[in-house]
């Protein structure tokens, strides 16, 4: 089964910071493969969340099937955005088309606070878990202030996607 990893979090909460720790890849608007050299797998990355880059559910259904067949392709990771989106995928699509295809193993994580965050902001946590409530799945969370590197590695060690 492959590994599904989605970093949510408010806008700029440093979602893509931390999947470029994690992964490697190139930038934080990176959306593509990385491959680790030294046994040729990879991972699939989409490090800028849907709701700020446009990315259509067929698109996502696509990407979904692509890196289920990738036999060299441990899973997919993922910056989502805590937002309700009308015209653009959701928490709840993307965490419904994922169950789906029972291909992946789904491991959530939610940055909060941000460091811009005021201390009377609510958090996203109480949101998010509402929202998944259906799924059967509780993310963790991680506290956005801390380094993007020690967040990456917490998501390692809880995921052993690495």
């Amino acid at each position: 089964m492959k590994k599904f990893i989605a970093i949510i979090g408010r806008r700029n909460a440093g979602k893509s910071t931390v999947i470029v720790s994690l992964t490697g890849c190139l930038n934080r608007g990176f959306q593509g493969t990385v491959t680790d050299q030294s046994n040729n797998e990879n991972i699939y990355v989409i490090a800028s969340s849907p709701q700020e880059k446009n990315l259509s559910p067929g698109a996502f259904q696509s990407i979904l099937t692509q890196v289920g067949q990738d036999k060299r392709c441990r899973g997919l990771v993922m910056a989502i955005q805590a937002s309700h989106p009308r015209k653009r995928l959701s928490l709840e699509d993307i965490i419904r088309e994922v169950q789906d295809t029972n291909s992946f193993e789904p491991y959530l994580f939610i940055l909060e606070p941000i460091y811009s965050q005021p201390p009377e902001a609510q958090p996203i946590s109480t949101d998010v878990n509402r929202r998944l409530r259906n799924t059967g799945l509780i993310p963790q969370v991680l506290d956005g202030r801390r380094f993007a590197f020690l967040n990456a590695r917490n998501i390692n060690q809880t995921s052993q996607m690495f």
